[in-house]
């Protein structure tokens, strides 16, 4: 199977695709240069539609797979990212995905709370995922960890 951030890649980069195709077909040079540039990058890797259809199935598989993963527990914790927050986020966009990326393409709730700062003064996250459709249960958690790490 492929890594879970191919999978990821593959299907949120045919998604943004189809989903700005009139922008890129008919406003393409309205749009920002980074825009225009991610635009390029996207249709070189991601035209394809047997590499969308594949990746659609790897996710399907890896979702049955992920059903064991709360056989003991309501929510896993697990970290929001390598380290603190980036600094000035306007220039790096929303900050590292790959702790939440997988999360996603398994379609599993998942939200980050701040737990405190690091050496630059920058928040650390933690984060809770749970069951999918378990939106409720995620919640309730998070407000109980909120909670203990604010105590």
């Amino acid at each position: 199977m492929a890594s879970w951030s191919h999978i990821q890649d593959s299907i949120f980069g045919w998604e943004l695709l189809q989903a700005l195709a009139w922008e890129r077909i008919f406003r393409r040079k309205d749009a920002d240069p980074k825009t225009q540039h991610m635009f390029e990058q996207f249709e070189q890797r991601y035209s394809q539609p047997e590499a969308y259809g594949s990746a659609l199935a790897h996710a399907h598989e890896a979702r049955l797979e992920c059903a064991n993963l709360f056989r003991d527990c309501d929510v896993l914790l697990v970290p929001a990212a390598a380290g603190e927050a980036p600094e000035g986020i306007g220039n790096t966009g929303t900050g590292d995905t790959n702790f939440n990326g997988a999360w996603s393409m398994l379609r599993l709730p998942c939200l980050t709370l701040p737990m405190g700062l690091g050496s630059a003064g920058l928040p650390i996250g933690l984060q809770l995922v749970a069951r999918r459709g378990e939106d409720t249960t995620l919640l309730n958690a998070a407000a109980y960890v909120e909670a203990c790490l604010t105590a």
